[in-house]
């Protein structure tokens, strides 16, 4: 992928940071991603991506951009009645500030989640309002990993988030 503008957040001090364009850059990489339904019951899928960027006019790297990234999600359940869903993301190490001194770690952040349609529970009548009602409950950062965005600030630790979703 060849770059002709390009505006990164760079920290300059520990409280600040700023825009910079970073004119031409190139990028190169791999992409992989697959999904696979084993049974009625079991899908699977996961991506990987990997890029080296470099501004033309240094050589350095581009910051902002992970080297790597892996994220695998595996879903058990009859789709159309309940789903409980596994992920895991994988970031690897990104560079922050334009020397190289200031690196956000890699990290592995786990996901859960479980979805249930009540309008597929048999006896419900539920499906005479609507052909599906979802009740659905997720935890993000099950282990709690710290984890910074690509400006370095901090992200919100384990989260839990629930929900109704309805469809006709």
């Amino acid at each position: 992928r060849e770059v002709d503008e390009s505006i990164v957040w760079l920290q300059i001090s520990p409280n600040t940071l700023r825009p910079e364009n970073t004119g031409s850059a190139t990028t190169d990489g791999i992409e992989l991603a697959g999904s696979l339904q084993l049974t009625r019951y079991l899908r699977a899928s996961a991506s990987y991506t990997w890029l080296d960027s470099e501004r033309d006019a240094t050589g350095r790297d581009l910051p902002g951009q992970p080297e790597d990234e892996t994220h695998a999600r595996v879903q058990l359940g009859p789709e159309t009645v309940w789903k409980l869903v596994g992920e895991v993301e994988h970031t690897g190490e990104i560079l922050v500030n334009e020397g190289g001194s200031r690196r956000l770690p890699r990290r592995t952040v786990w996901n859960v989640s479980a979805a249930l349609n009540l309008a597929a529970l048999p006896g419900s009548g539920v499906s005479r309002f609507v052909p599906e009602l979802w009740v659905l409950a997720r935890i993000d950062n099950v282990t709690d990993t710290a984890v910074r965005d690509s400006f370095a600030f901090p992200r919100p630790g384990r989260n839990a988030t629930g929900g109704i979703e309805a469809r006709w």
